[in-house]
This record gives C-alpha cells, structure tokens and sequence, in this order.
C-alpha cells in the first residue's frame, strides 16, 4: 500500500496548504495514520493480544498453532501451554484466526474471533477447536455414535515424478482382540477407498490405540507399507510412494 505524506507550506497568496513530500510504502496493511505535523491520529497507536488455544473436547492446551490476524501480516505460534502474543497491532477491530496442521490436513477451518484492540492497551482472546463431531460431520458426512472416530489422511503420489496419483486403491487395517471370557478372536479391521482426483483418501471410523497400517496399489505399482498412530485429536495424515518394487518406503508426515 503507498501512502501519500502531506506537509504545510507558504501558500503563493498567503496562508498555507498542503503540499506532497513522499509517500510511505507498507506492503498492503496500514501500519499508522498521522497528521501533516506528523503527529499520530487518535486510534492509530500499536497495541498487542495475549491469548490462548484450546481444545475443550480433550480440556487441554494447543501447542504448535499459527495465530494471525486477518489482512496484516502479524501472526504467532503457540507454546506448550497453546499461548501466544500478537504485537505491532494496529488499535481497532482485527479478525483472529488461527491453523494447525492437523486442522488443515482435514480441511478444517477453526472459527474466527472478531476483536478490539486499544491504541497502547493489551486485550485477551481465547481461540478454540471445532467440537469433534462438527469435524467428523463435516469430513465424514455423518454422525458416529460411540464407537472408533479417529480420521486419517493419505496422499499417494508417483515416486518417479512427485506427482499425485489419482484412483490409487488405499487400504487401512489394524488389529482388533476379542475376549468375551468364553470365545476369543484375532483379526484385522480395514478400510478401503480410493484416492480423488489430488491423489487423497480420507478414512474414518479408524482407532485411537492401536497402530494403523496403510498400503496404496495401482494398475502396475504398490507403496511399501505404513505404520502410523492419530495425534492427540484422533487425526493423522500419511504420504504414500508408488513405485515399481517396494524397496522405496513411504514415509509418515512428523507430527
């Protein structure tokens, strides 16, 4: 954004007026406001927002979120604790949103928190998760009543090009026990689907205390098998390699 900056000079028939001496460039947000003098305007001071994330489903903190504030380029990362501090605002209303990757891999969007700030002043905010249900109606397109509810991403991509790989056969298993004090059981629960038109499958319905193991296949190629266990939200997302052998293993996305 280019500003222009006005002075006060000796008017040709007296008095005085405005006259252009430069202009201010500050990307595209606006950092301050003056006057001629070059006195800051009532509301144009820098204030800061403390504030925390929250997850109220599992009643703990969020570690490792982004925190921005809509339209500026001011953002922070939460501690341990999921608290964060915003400075350099400008004082007046700004829109808080904040990401997280796991929230991002599922195509999530936490709910944003509209604010005011005051010119040299400290506000508070707290930010919070989606309810789980709202995150599994909306990945899953519908309600799970008791039961496993954990949701995985794959992406399966060629490991020749790099590229994603549409129609790959994904499957998901892991071990299930059954010991009803009379029968007992072993074997393997799966899930199975297809990869969309990015090279993505998400899976629901899967466990959050056991190991999962997921495999991708195509027409010609399979992907070295892939053990993996959901994050603290139930969440997790994995990177699948089709390649000729399966001496190539594909890798789980680090947490």
């Amino acid at each position: 954004m280019r500003l222009p900056r006005l002075a006060l000079a000796p008017g040709l028939l007296g008095g005085r007026r405005k006259v252009l001496v430069g202009y201010r460039e500050a990307g595209g947000e606006v950092t301050g406001a003056s006057d001629a003098a070059g006195g800051a305007l009532a509301g144009s001071g820098h204030a800061m927002l403390e504030g925390v994330v929250f997850d109220s489903v599992h009643g703990r903190a969020v570690a490792g979120a982004t925190v921005f504030a809509a339209g500026t380029s001011r953002s922070a990362s939460t501690d341990s604790l999921g608290r964060f501090r915003l400075e350099g605002l400008l004082a007046g209303e700004h829109t808080i949103a904040f990401t997280h990757p796991s929230l991002d891999t599922l195509g999530i969007h936490p709910p944003v928190r509209r604010m005011r700030v005051d010119s040299a002043g400290l506000a508070g905010v707290r930010l919070g998760v989606p309810a789980r249900r709202t995150v599994v109606r909306v990945v899953c397109g519908e309600r799970r009543r008791g039961g496993d509810d954990g949701i995985a991403t794959a992406r399966v991509i060629d490991g020749a090009t790099g590229a994603a790989v549409a129609g790959a056969h994904v499957e998901f298993s892991w071990p299930r026990h059954l010991d009803d004090g009379r029968h007992s059981a072993d074997w393997q629960a799966v899930r199975r689907g297809s990869t969309d038109a990015e090279g993505v499958i998400r899976a629901c319905g899967l466990p959050r205390e056991v190991p999962i193991t997921a495999r991708a296949t195509d027409a010609a190629r399979q992907s070295d098998a892939v053990v993996f266990s959901l994050d603290r939200f139930g969440f997790a997302r994995v990177e699948l390699v089709l390649s000729s052998s399966t001496g190539e293993a594909a890798q789980a996305v680090p947490r």
